[in-house]
């Protein structure tokens, strides 16, 4: 399977939009009597790549549609750069707003060749020049030999660089992608994943791409935009969102977290099994603690206060997945460890905790 070609390269001939900023003020929109979006409001900034991460149902798709004139909603203005494309009295369809699109399914047409799609949006350019920007395109995604082959003949990630080209020849000042890479295997999602960015980023193309991963939106995001239930539950890079979870939900989402009920007094926290002084402050009072399993690791029995019985170990390849029961906890403690460094079930261990890994939400902020 042929690379995407980021080195060396121009953008296509069409490329002369330059990429924009994406507005969005206080959108709302109804379905029936569903709140898919409630006064949402979010600034992508020209050349920035920003996911929409969340549960199915959670709003972002909703939000894409939005943004590309796909959905036109109850409130709100959405500006690209600068210019008010939906408002009061303002609506801008899709195909006037410079924008590219890519879906999950990639919406080839089957009927046309591979460079017919990409020339497809480039119906009001010359003959000659939409060819000579199709065939560029796809220079650029490494698949300019199989021009005059069509949909079927390619595989799944061959398909989705065909998507990518055929949104990127126009020239679009800002791109929107909603779960592109989701239907390829786990392998070739990873390295299209990586190659696609790397194009785009090398383009300076504003993205923004809607997700259900968290892993994936922390390997391609600038920014990290947490949807819950129609409103936006946290903002962040990758590392601060991971790092510092506004809430619950948001700690949850990326991490199965082992959760004991503490009670927090100044800097530290109690619990059954011990004190500990968590990556942020928490306020006074009853408090859910949550320890992420790869901050938990096993010593011999004995060097440690806190110890505890090796219940099951489950090899997961690059690391083994453990669960200790500790007295005072009705559930066993969940932990990663590097594979072979896990004593067997049976035997007991001494429990280290790394307080970068323990986090404490206040009990209101625990549903």
């Amino acid at each position: 399977m042929s690379k995407l070609q980021t080195a060396g390269t121009s953008r296509p001939a069409a490329a002369a939009t330059g990429a924009v900023s994406l507005q969005i003020e206080n959108i709302s929109q109804r379905f029936g009597a569903t709140v898919a979006l409630d006064s949402v409001s979010l600034t992508v900034e020209a050349g920035e790549t920003v996911c929409l991460l969340g549960h199915s149902g959670c709003g972002k798709t909703t939000m894409l549609r939005v943004a590309a004139g796909i959905e036109k909603p109850d409130a709100g203005t959405v500006h690209l750069g600068g210019r008010m494309v939906t408002g009061p009295g303002v609506f801008v369809p899709p195909e006037a707003r410079g924008i590219g699109l890519m879906f999950q399914d990639y919406a080839l047409f089957p009927h046309l060749t591979i460079s017919g799609n990409v020339k497809f949006g480039l119906s009001k350019l010359p003959a000659s020049q939409a060819q000579a920007i199709a065939r560029e395109a796809l220079e650029r995604v490494g698949l300019a030999r199989y021009g005059d082959d069509y949909p079927h003949m390619l595989s799944g990630g061959e398909q989705q660089r065909v998507a990518l080209a055929r949104a990127l020849a126009p020239g679009p000042g800002i791109l929107l992608m909603d779960e592109p890479f989701s239907n390829l295997d786990q392998r070739t999602r990873e390295s299209i994943r990586e190659e696609t960015m790397m194009l785009l980023r090398q383009s300076s193309t504003t993205c923004v791409v809607v997700t259900h991963d968290p892993i994936e939106a922390m390997s391609i995001a600038d920014r990290i935009v947490l949807m819950r239930e129609g409103v936006i539950v946290q903002t962040g890079t990758p590392e601060e969102i991971y790092c510092k979870p506004a809430t619950l939900f948001a700690a949850r989402y990326f991490c199965d977290l082992n959760e004991i009920d503490g009670e927090a007094s100044g800097n530290m926290v109690r619990t059954p099994i011990g004190s500990f002084s968590p990556a942020h402050k928490v306020a006074d009072g009853p408090c859910l603690v949550g320890i992420r399993p790869q901050a938990i690791s096993l010593v011999i029995a004995g060097t440690e206060d806190l110890e505890g019985t090796v219940v099951s170990r489950r090899f997961l390849g690059e690391s083994d997945a453990v669960n200790i029961a500790v007295a005072g906890l009705d559930n066993p403690l969940h932990a990663h460890l590097p594979t072979g460094y896990a004593p067997a079930p049976g035997e007991r261990a001494g429990i280290r905790i790394d307080p970068a890994g323990v986090l404490a939400f206040p009990q209101k902020m625990t549903t």
